[in-house]
């Protein structure tokens, strides 16, 4: 086992943990602006999750390098990118698991975070629905019933059933 200095590594993993903290508080607070249904600062959060996915997949690049680096002190190959553990494996102690507790503790903050995206996703596709089913409604409403296919293909018979709307509405 070798001692090469890991601190670099570690500290990139830090910053990159801070990254993916903050893209949760943001997914946070989407939520939070999902159910409240407020579109401007919904607007808001959506730019700032955009600016830092993009932060996070610049650190992704400096991660990847600091590991290229502490391999290659090890001995180890660089393609494929050895994995976190696979470093924690090849190094001494404290070294081996500051290294592990940190890709632990990352691995756990990003499926957290893909969990909370996801759920947030699934938000949207529910409301997206119902938004779809009350258009369906206003349309077979005011649409001439002879203007309608049936899953055949054919045009439906029928004199007109539009209802008619409130001019205010």
């Amino acid at each position: 086992m070798m001692r090469p200095d890991v601190t670099e590594l570690l500290e990139q993993l830090a910053r990159h943990f801070r990254l993916y903290q903050e893209l949760a508080e943001l997914l946070a607070r989407e939520q939070e602006n999902l159910i409240h249904f407020n579109l401007d600062r919904l607007a808001e959060t959506a730019r700032s999750k955009g600016m830092i996915v993009e932060r996070i997949r610049q650190s992704v690049f400096r991660v990847a390098e600091n590991i290229g680096i502490v391999a290659a002190r090890l001995g180890l190959a660089g393609e494929p990118l050895p994995t976190l553990a696979r470093l924690a494996e090849a190094l001494e102690e404290p070294a081996s698991g500051r290294l592990r507790r940190a890709g632990q503790r990352l691995a756990r903050l990003k499926n957290d975070t893909f969990r909370h995206n996801h759920d947030n996703q699934g938000y949207v596709q529910e409301a997206l629905g119902l938004v779809e089913d009350c258009l369906s409604v206003v349309k077979d409403a005011v649409q001439p019933a002879s203007g309608r296919y049936l899953p055949t293909g054919l045009v439906a018979a029928g004199a007109s059933q539009a209802l008619k709307l409130n001019r205010n509405v």
